[in-house]
């Protein structure tokens, strides 16, 4: 694979396993760079594309390339670099960007943008204009515009820029390793500036890169950034009341690691898009197996850690199909145990679920921790549903806990109601179990409260986070939900995604799935 550009020659890339096949040597023999390139970054959940474009020292664009580099056992991997014309030394800038399968948008000219700071946490962050003529365009020897439609996203991307100088008779090497703590932080061509080895850091990339007549291939680093951490955390093994009753407040322990959290399938979802999608590093953590039960929260009450119950429910739970979704009769709490001790709790307030879960000396998760747990850990790529499965269909009812209730605009009413209405018992066994470690009823039964505000995560509330837990807490917004429910309709197996996103005000029928604090 070659190219003809105006200025030095690009020869094919050439993975370690050989993969790619190099391009031919040029006859008689032309100075050449041998540029070797690595990665840290965790491969293919965090990396598995290289797009390579080059540049004369005037930032003519001359040159570009996309390869897959989808096995950990491909990096580190080469092109070379060549002089168009024996015994001339040529000085070229590199662009080399590192992102994951599918991760693009279009192109629109080069819109370097920093880290956004200072504005209104809902307000979205504005993309950069595109320059006149959406420039810089890639015209080829022809005089054909042969530009790309379309370039990474930038917060899924290393994005590193490299200047070499070709030597003018001999092969040379020079090797570049893409850091993954540079995910994010674009670099900026026109002042040639770049993100080397910390976040959100841009310094010059004008030095020349060193040259080596060692053409030997290093030992690659790919997935020391990003990797599964081991949870090393003591998980609660579980309590009972006084009186006997399971408590079902065990505890699991999640690993830390990274992942790319959102989903295009939020795109223009109301105020809570799911772009753009980035990467975020989650540390390890504990979080309750279970929904918390009525009876956990009756314990809690009765030892003063809680000042208050959710709604109270003295009678039965419905039996008539024409029940509303929104009536209280499908709270669960009672002043006193009806047999409902083991159900999930409900009725209560985000503020409320902060209570009790700080009480207890956690705290609600993050959205990032909940999708994390839902959709990555245990897994190479995300998956829609915590059971796993590579498409969106709709679970059927012995799945996940769902489709339990009467709608007046579904004409034969919600489609597992024949099962019957409303929750049911945390212990209940069904396909509703994560792959990693084992938490129960993410897809179904109560959604869930989480910790953080649901503005869109091109608000300037996500996009000010840093690659390391990011979060966002904007008192203007309502709180998140994560996870379907048993009320939820079947026709949006999206409302199990674990990459849904959610918000609810006020009183809501959902759960506080607790945290344990940081150790």
């Amino acid at each position: 694979m070659r190219f003809a550009p105006s200025l030095g020659l690009l020869t094919g890339c050439c993975a370690l396993a050989g993969s790619f096949s190099c391009g031919p040597r040029a006859t008689p023999p032309l100075g050449e760079v041998l540029v070797v390139v690595d990665t840290d970054a965790l491969v293919p959940r965090l990396v598995s594309r290289l797009r390579v474009d080059a540049y004369t020292a005037s930032q003519t664009w001359y040159a570009s390339s996309e390869f897959e580099l989808s096995e950990p056992d491909q990096w580190p991997t080469s092109f070379g670099v060549v002089s168009p014309t024996a015994g001339q030394s040529d000085v070229v800038l590199l662009r080399l960007r590192a992102y994951p399968d599918g991760m693009t948008r279009d192109y629109h000219g080069e819109r370097y943008q920093a880290r956004p700071t200072g504005g209104s946490p809902s307000a979205t962050v504005p993309t950069p204009a595109s320059p006149p003529g959406e420039t810089p365009r890639l015209i080829d020897s022809s005089g054909q515009d042969v530009t790309p439609a379309e370039e990474p996203q930038p917060l899924v991307t290393i994005d590193r820029l490299v200047v070499v100088q070709t030597p003018t008779d001999s092969v040379e090497r020079t090797t570049v390793v893409l850091r993954g703590s540079c995910l994010g932080t674009m670099a900026d061509l026109a002042a040639v500036e770049t993100c080397v080895d910390t976040e959100n850091t841009l310094v010059s990339a004008d030095a020349l890169a060193p040259l080596s007549t060692d053409l030997g291939m290093p030992t690659s680093q790919s997935g020391t950034f990003g990797a599964t951490t081991p949870c090393t955390l003591m998980p609660n093994p579980g309590h009972a009341a006084p009186d006997g009753t399971p408590l079902y407040d065990e505890e699991a322990c999640v690993p830390g690691g990274a992942f790319i959290f959102g989903s295009p399938v939020e795109y223009g979802m109301y105020a809570y898009d799911g772009v753009p999608e980035r990467v975020a590093i989650v540390e390890p953590f504990l979080m309750d197996r279970y929904e918390v039960t009525v009876g956990r929260w009756r314990e809690a009450y009765r030892q003063g850690l809680v000042k208050d119950t959710p709604i109270a429910n003295d009678g039965p739970l419905p039996t008539a199909e024409e029940t509303p979704l929104n009536d209280t009769s499908f709270c669960t709490y009672s002043d006193s145990p009806l047999g409902r001790e083991d159900y999930p709790a409900n009725c209560f307030t985000w503020q409320q679920a902060e209570e009790f879960c700080q009480a207890a000396g956690s705290d609600l998760p993050s959205e990032v921790e909940w999708e994390y747990a839902d959709a990555q850990v245990g897994r190479t790529y995300k998956t829609p549903y915590p059971w796993g499965g590579d498409e969106i269909v709709a679970p059927t009812c012995s799945q996940a806990v769902f489709g339990r209730g009467y709608d007046s605009s579904v004409e034969q009413g919600l489609p597992c109601v024949a099962d019957g209405l409303g929750a049911l018992p945390v212990e209940k066994v069904d396909s509703d179990v994560s792959i990693g470690p084992r938490l129960e009823k993410l897809a179904g039964n109560v959604a869930e409260w989480l910790s953080d505000s649901v503005d869109s995560l091109g608000s300037y509330c996500w996009m000010e986070q840093p690659l390391h837990m990011p979060t966002c807490h904007d008192p203007s917004q309502p709180n998140s939900v994560r996870g379907g429910a048993w009320s939820s309709y079947p026709l949006s197996a999206l409302l199990w995604r674990a990459k849904r996103r959610g918000r609810q005000p006020g009183r809501h029928r959902g759960r506080p799935a607790l945290r344990a604090p940081r150790q």
